[in-house]
């Protein structure tokens, strides 16, 4: 009978009559059951992240309707959708914004800024950018005259057309010509070495016949097997050593390699030998490949052209098996570059020659920058460290670099094609200010060591700025669009002021210059008229106050001496509308929560396998599957730590407040099988929001006055529980929400507890959470459990097999045997 299995067709049971397909089956049946059980529990895993997403669906949905500031009325973390009172008219219009506390009057109102208040400021009298150079790249001019390399006394010769922006590029090229010629292909190679040189290596062959590595060394013979390929000295020495790690002596095998120690090539082809982690040499040692000891031999680069000066093309340079090339300005190679200052450009031509350093190369360029007209204030090159090229300029204008047409120096000046001179804040402050300093920001000593050993060398300018601000009580900064070093005030108000100055050094003369602007702060001077009154000059110390229960915040594009209108009107049956739709949709989101914590599983009900699905209907499929999805979440820790988390966040008392939930009519209901719903008084609600509205507001909106005022996932213990007990309730439920949800990652690399067990689609987190790694590893086990079937299988088939063929033998030896009595009788 024919049989087909794993894609291969069977004729079986041909002679012994036998049903080998079925006989096979059955036996098949178990190993079968060990894949179909792992699909099931793959099945299962799939089924719960199905769950989990679903729920964090759920709560998505309910964050972005209530806590997603672009939702309007909608938005429940803003006070001014908890007033009772509402606000109409044109103060929004005119740049301020104006909402209603308890004990404001309902009415018409007006009100004129002629002033803001202002904070107190010091400026820069200029632009400041400091930008740090790579190192220079100077290109390798080749022509006629040093194209020719004599390598083992074996010629080749480099393009001449070809451009060659460094020495990497040569040594690229000449690899490849390496490889074009029969005598040196796979017998040397050529690498650019930590000091810019070409190091010219013999390759080591290892294949087959000399894999096998033995290794003396102190007294012991130690033997490795390495891959075959062509090795340098250094690249064998490496392959060796980690190799070696751990292994035992042939001779003692409690003595053993250890893993302190590794083998390296000595620079002067004299062999190898073993350092310590701190590179100390412990003793030689020696490398025998087969039946060979493995002996370095330097490439010899005699003959090689270019080694004479020529001031047109790079000089050539060959020590022992090194080639380098002179770092030179050549005309019409690598000496010009382009400036543009605002709208002026400039074409800079550096003087050619040999660069002899760094402080060399500054020279030059300063040179061709004032030969060019650029004022040195406008830009200048310098030296940080005395090893690091810089660019500086105090011009308020774009500076930007970019190359020259035909003879780009843009290497040689370590920028890129197109670089416009900019400075970060993460950059050192060392780059800015040398040496030690001591200087006074409004009464406060500060003093900082820039020196190469000083303790304050590797501060960023970030760093420095955060460090003088929390500790002087004011806010500096760096605009990056002006270039200008700016220091305030942290308030408005004309009681401030800003004073600075050098005691030693000059840190306060760099960053702000001599004639920088020393602003005092201004009050807000305005006039308020109130519902049935006359107007009212106020003085203000700040943007942002209350007066008679009305909060005012003046924004900086608020229009001055202009009446502005708006009205009071009460908004109480609104703001109980919003708390009872917020409410709805955070116990249908509980219910959803609590439904999949309490569901009984029901352990009768598995996932069908692909041969029980194959008898049934659809219907009796899906009602199989929805018995056998449930409970698959009972007690989840991590759902019921959330539903915890959110219980003890609407009862927990929010400090300064002095009202509970249970004081604005919000209840939990008293039926304990509804898990924790909330029950809205909608009578003691209206009555707390018109009697006591603006400490409603507070509950359920108040921001932090903390300095952990944004919800963060890196925030310490205390500072969680600081900014907790110090928010309003709805602020808590949002904190925890993004605990639980957030797409973003903390300093660990986690992202929000839910998405690190399920994930969700659109996401990293789809593929990267625990029950998709547990899938995996199930599909893991499902391929192994299969090809261990399929090979079962067919050894069964092999063994039926060669029972026909015994059969067929045997029948041939009866008709054989028959023939021959026949014959004799």
């Amino acid at each position: 009978m024919a049989s087909y299995n794993n894609n291969i067709m069977r004729m079986t049971g041909l002679v012994s009559g036998l049903d080998v397909e079925s006989i096979v089956q059955s036996l098949m049946k178990t190993e079968q059951a060990k894949v179909d059980k792992v699909k099931q529990q793959k099945q299962l895993l799939q089924w719960q992240q199905d769950t989990y997403r679903s729920l964090i669906g759920t709560v998505k949905t309910f964050q972005s309707t209530y806590f997603d500031v672009l939702k309007g009325s909608s938005y429940m973390l803003s006070s001014k959708n908890i007033s009772a009172l509402a606000v109409s008219g044109s103060a929004d219009t005119n740049g301020i914004t104006v909402s209603a506390g308890a004990d404001a009057v309902s009415g018409n109102y007006s009100i004129n800024v002629q002033q803001l208040a202002q904070k107190a400021t010091y400026v820069s009298d200029s632009a400041l950018k400091v930008q740090n150079m790579s190192s220079p790249v100077y290109g390798v001019k080749i022509d006629s005259t040093n194209n020719k390399i004599t390598i083992n006394g074996t010629e080749i010769t480099l393009d001449t057309e070809a451009k060659y922006s460094s020495i990497n590029d040569v040594a690229s090229a000449i690899n490849s010509k390496v490889q074009e010629n029969d005598a040196l292909k796979g017998k040397v190679s050529a690498a650019v070495n930590s000091n810019g040189k070409i190091d010219f290596e013999n390759l080591i062959k290892i294949d087959d016949s000399n894999k096998d590595i033995t290794v003396n060394y102190d007294g012991h013979t130690y033997k490795v097997t390495l891959s075959e390929g062509n090795y340098t000295k250094d690249t064998l020495a490496s392959a060796v050593s980690s190799a070696l790690s751990g292994k035992a002596s042939e001779e003692d095998p409690s003595v053993k390699f250890t893993s302190e120690a590794s083998l390296t090539a000595k620079s002067d082809f004299s062999g190898f030998t073993v350092v310590d982690k701190d590179k100390n040499e412990l003793g030689g040692a020696t490398i025998t490949a087969g039946s060979t000891t493995v002996t370095p031999i330097a490439v010899d680069l005699s003959g090689t052209s270019g080694t004479e000066d020529n001031p047109s093309r790079s000089n050539v340079k060959v020590d022992g098996n090194l080639l380098s090339y002179d770092n030179k300005i050549i005309e019409g190679f690598n000496d010009s570059f382009n400036v543009k200052i605002g709208e002026t450009n400039y074409g800079i031509k550096l003087s050619s020659g040999a660069v002899s350093g760094l402080s060399d190369l500054v020279s030059r360029i300063n040179t061709a920058l004032t030969g060019s007209g650029i004022n040195s204030n406008y830009l200048t090159a310098q030296l940080s460290d005395g090893n690091t090229l810089q660019f500086k300029s105090e011009s308020a204008e774009q500076v930007i670099i970019t190359a020259g047409s035909t003879a780009s120096a843009n290497g040689v000046i370590g920028a890129s094609n197109y670089q416009e001179l900019t400075m970060s804040t993460s950059q050192k402050m060392s780059d800015l200010v040398n040496g030690a300093v001591s200087f006074k920001v409004n009464g406060v000593d500060f003093n900082y060591d820039f020196n190469d050993s000083g303790e304050q060398k590797d501060k960023t300018i970030q760093d420095i700025m955060y460090d003088i601000s929390s500790k002087s009580n004011v806010n500096i900064s760096y605009s990056q669009l002006t270039g200008k070093f700016s220091i305030s005030s942290q308030s408005e108000g004309s009681n401030n002021t800003i004073s600075v100055s050098d005691a030693s050094g000059n840190f306060i003369n760099t960053l702000f210059g001599t004639g920088s602007v020393n602003e005092y702060g201004n009050d807000a001077i305005l006039t308020i008229t109130s519902p049935g009154q006359v107007a009212i000059k106020v003085t203000k110390n700040s943007n942002n106050f209350v007066i008679d229960g009305v909060n005012y915040q003046l924004n900086s594009n608020t229009t001055l001496n202009q009446d502005i209108s708006f009205s009071l009107n009460s908004n109480t049956d609104e703001i109980v509308k919003n708390i009872e739709g917020f409410v709805e949709q955070y116990n249908s989101m509980i219910t959803a929560f609590n439904d999949q914590l309490n569901q009984k599983r029901n352990y009768s009900y598995t996932p069908l396998t692909d041969d029980q699905k194959a008898d049934m209907k659809d219907d009796d499929i899906k009602n199989w599957e929805d018995k056998a999805k449930q409970g698959l979440l009972k007690n989840n820790s991590e759902l019921n730590n959330f539903m915890i988390q959110l219980r003890q966040s609407i009862y927990t008392p929010v400090e300064g407040v002095g009202l509970s939930m249970a004081d604005i009519g919000i209840t939990t209901s008293s039926d304990w099988s509804e898990n924790g719903k909330l029950i809205v008084d909608e009578d003691k609600l209206k009555s707390a929001l018109q009697n006591n509205g603006d400490k409603v507001s507070q509950l359920l909106t108040k921001q932090t006055s903390s300095v952990n005022k944004y919800y963060s996932p890196n925030l310490t213990s205390s500072q969680r529980d600081e900014r907790y007990n110090d928010e309003g309730v709805f602020q808590r439920i949002n904190d925890i929400i993004q605990d639980y949800t957030r797409t973003t990652r903390d300093s660990n690399g986690r992202k929000g507890i839910f998405l690190e067990q399920a994930g969700i689609s659109g996401d990293l987190s789809d593929t990267t959470n625990y029950l998709t790694q547990r899938m995996n590893e199930k599909d893991d086990q499902i391929t192994k459990l299969t090809d261990a079937m399929n090979d079962k299988e067919n050894k069964y088939y092999d063994q039926y097999s060669k029972l026909e063929q015994a059969l067929v033998q045997l029948q041939a030896q009866q008709q054989q045997l028959l023939a021959q009595l026949g014959q004799s009788s």
